[in-house]
C-alpha cells in the first residue's frame, strides 16, 4: 500500500507507476527519457479511488527488476508537476491520467 499526506489545493490524485529500468537518460537532460511511469489509477477499486491518499499496489515485478512508483495530484490549473529531482528540474507528466 502506497499511502501520502493530503496535498493544499488538490483536487485529485494520480497514481504512476514504472519499471526501475525505463529511468535511463539517454540525452542528459537530467529527467528519464521515457518520463515518470503509466497511470495506474485503474488498479485502485476503492470508491474514492486515489483520492483518498493510499493506493493498492499488489503487483510483483520480474526477479531483477522493480518497479517506482510517483504520485502527482491535479489543482484546479490542471495536473502539476511530480515533485523536483535533485537537481531541481520539474518532474514532468508525459501522458496524464484519463
Amino acid at each position: 500500500m502506497i499511502t501520502w499526506p493530503p496535498v493544499s489545493g488538490a483536487i485529485s490524485s494520480n497514481a504512476y507507476r514504472g519499471n526501475l529500468s525505463d529511468l535511463v537518460d539517454s540525452d542528459e537532460d537530467g529527467l528519464p527519457d521515457l518520463g515518470y511511469g503509466d497511470c495506474m489509477n485503474h488498479l485502485d477499486s476503492s470508491s474514492a479511488g486515489v483520492d483518498d491518499q493510499k493506493f493498492p499496489d499488489n503487483s510483483t515485478p520480474m526477479p531483477g527488476e522493480g518497479y517506482f512508483c510517483v504520485i502527482g495530484y491535479e489543482s484546479a490549473d490542471g495536473p502539476r508537476a511530480l515533485g523536483w529531482t535533485s537537481s531541481g528540474l520539474a518532474r514532468e507528466v508525459l501522458v496524464s491520467c484519463p
